[in-house]
C-alpha cells in the first residue's frame, strides 16, 4: 500500500493535519508536489488526472493491489489513514473525527479572521473588515473553542484516553498557530486552560513527531497559509 499526498508545498495550511498524521504513525508516505512541483495540483484542478477531480487540495491517492483511489478534505483524509493503520480502534474513531472536525472549523474562523470578506482579495484590500473579525475572534472565538477542547482533555493532557494520539498532534499544531498569529493575545490567556496546555507541552515530545518537527519536512508558518501574523489585528 502506497500513499500519495498532493498539497501546496510552500505552506503547512490544510495539509499540515495530514502530515502529522502520517508523522504521528511513522507511515511513509509521498508528498508530491513538494518533489515535483505545484503543476501536478494544477493538473487535478484541471480534471487531468486519471484519478480524479477533487474540489480543492489536499487530496491522498492511496495504491494498493494495482488499485489508486482518490479522496479530499482533511479531516477525512485523517480519518482514513488513521482507521487503516490502526491509530484509532472502533471505539474512539468517531470521536476522533468529530475532534478534528472541530479543529478544522477551528482552522477555517482562524483563516477568515484575517480574510473575512473574499480569499480572492488581498489582506490589505479588505483590512478593516478583519480588524472587527479578528477581534470578534480573539474575544469570542478562541475561548469557545479552546474551552471545548479543555472539556473533552483528560488530566494528562491527551483527547484520546492516556496516550498521546494524531488528534492531540493536529491540536498542537493549531495551538502553534493561535501563538504564531496571536501572541498578544494567546499569551493574556495563559493558565486559562490547563489540560490544553499540558497537551501543547507535552506533545512534540512523542518519539515520531519529535523526528518529523525536527526534520526539514515541517514547513514554518508564514503569511500565505491559515494562520498569519498581522500585529494590529492581536488587539
Amino acid at each position: 500500500m502506497g500513499y500519495e499526498l498532493y498539497y501546496w508545498p510552500m505552506i503547512p495550511g490544510r495539509g499540515e493535519p495530514v502530515r502529522l498524521t502520517f508523522a504521528f504513525g511513522a507511515i511513509p508516505y509521498r508528498d508530491v508536489a513538494r518533489e515535483e512541483g505545484i503543476a501536478v495540483l494544477q493538473a487535478f484542478d484541471a480534471g487531468e488526472r486519471e484519478e480524479g477531480h477533487p474540489f480543492a487540495p489536499p487530496y491522498l491517492v492511496i495504491e494498493e493491489d494495482g488499485d489508486r483511489t482518490l479522496h479530499w478534505q482533511s479531516a477525512h483524509l485523517c480519518d482514513r489513514i488513521a482507521r487503516r493503520e490502526g491509530l484509532v480502534d472502533e471505539s474512539n474513531a468517531s470521536r476522533a473525527m468529530s475532534l478534528v472536525l472541530t479543529l478544522a472549523d477551528l482552522m477555517d474562523e482562524a483563516h477568515d479572521s484575517h480574510h473575512p470578506l473574499a480569499t480572492s482579495l488581498y489582506y490589505e484590500d479588505q483590512k478593516e473588515a478583519a480588524q472587527v473579525a479578528a477581534e470578534q475572534f480573539r474575544t469570542a472565538r478562541i475561548p469557545k473553542f479552546l474551552g471545548f477542547f479543555e472539556a473533552h482533555a483528560s488530566e494528562e493532557g491527551t483527547l484520546l484516553g492516556q496516550n498521546t494520539s494524531h488528534v492531540d498532534a493536529i491540536l498542537w499544531h493549531v495551538l502553534e498557530g493561535l501563538h504564531y498569529a496571536f501572541p498578544k493575545a494567546m499569551a493574556g490567556y495563559a493558565g486559562r486552560w490547563p489540560k490544553v496546555e499540558r497537551l501543547h507541552e507535552r506533545t512534540p515530545g512523542h518519539p515520531s513527531l519529535a523526528a518529523y518537527l525536527a526534520s526539514e519536512d515541517r514547513i514554518a508558518f508564514n503569511e500565505d497559509g491559515v494562520f498569519r501574523r498581522y500585529p494590529e489585528l492581536d488587539g
